[in-house]
């Protein structure tokens, strides 16, 4: 804080602090009247449910987020969704999509292929509860299919009957074992929490060509074209059909693999984030 005066700019990332009210960034923008750029990517406004205390929430301050937007000069979301809650409390918003760097560290072309079908997800101990959800469908499809269900996690889930192939989780090894994948997934239950998030999941596998099959949840639905380069599924009929599809056609799997790769280089690349970053800190 006793340097920010040698800065133009200051960007803000969810926020200084993960705890209190937002007085780091009073101080940035009453005292030090610096320009402030608020990036967020999750629907952090949003208070836990009824069982969380007054304190908790104090402590939390969920409510620091409009007065940030109202302190910034341009705020940076993931999604549309984040946006529009923006909008109401900053008149310059800019979208720019969660990417991955698909020249130097997602390179689909050094998929690796396996005698066995792999359906693969990777995530963290708080989104494990969303695919534990999955299990009847997993528990039904296993069988019918000979295939292989990886979870790459910091904590492996707590499946009832489900067999599974366990990965822990490390940034070193995270892309070369999505790349043994052939199909991945992302349930996600619809909530406002859910449209808030930025589909990291699905980017990830389909930057490695990989088609995803995700609940028709938020900016899931901008990401995946539906039939084109992954599956959107609402209900659990439509997950056990697409991913029994996709089991059953190797060949199609493929081709819908390439348009995902293509997708995510077009319109969530680190390349194109780039540039829409510059325009952005530019204009500041």
């Amino acid at each position: 804080m006793f340097t920010l005066a040698n800065y133009d700019c200051i960007l803000i990332q969810r926020g200084a602090a993960p705890f209190g009210p937002p007085i780091f960034e009073w101080i940035i923008h009453f005292l030090y009247r610096k320009p402030i750029i608020y990036d967020f990517d999750d629907a952090i406004w949003l208070q836990p449910g009824k069982r969380s205390s007054s304190l908790q929430r104090w402590i939390k301050a969920y409510s620091k987020v409009k007065k940030i937007c109202r302190w910034s000069d341009t705020v940076v979301t993931g999604n549309q969704f984040l946006a529009a809650y923006a909008q109401k409390f900053s008149d310059k918003v800019v979208v720019i999509p969660t990417v991955v760097d698909t020249d130097n560290h997602f390179r689909s072309e050094s998929y690796i292929p396996s005698s066995k079908q792999i359906i693969g997800w990777t995530g963290s101990h708080t989104t494990l509860t969303y695919l534990e959800t999955l299990e009847p469908v997993l528990f039904r499809l296993q069988k019918k299919y000979d295939f292989e269900l990886m979870v790459m996690a910091n904590k492996p889930p707590k499946f009832q009957q489900l067999g599974f192939r366990f990965v822990p989780w490390s940034e070193e090894t995270e892309v070369a074992e999505l790349n043994k994948i052939d199909i991945g997934i992302m349930p996600l239950p619809d909530d406002e929490w859910t449209k808030g998030k930025c589909g990291f999941k699905a980017i990830q596998y389909m930057a490695l060509a990989k088609p995803s099959v995700a609940s028709a949840v938020g900016v899931n639905k901008e990401i995946i074209d539906h039939g084109v380069n992954g599956f959107l599924s609402a209900t659990e009929q439509e997950w056990e059909s697409h991913l029994s599809f996709l089991l059953q056609n190797p060949e199609k799997r493929k081709e819908m693999g390439k348009a995902a790769r293509l997708k995510i280089d077009q319109d969530f690349s680190l390349r194109k984030a780039a540039a829409e970053w510059d325009v952005v800190l530019r204009a500041v």
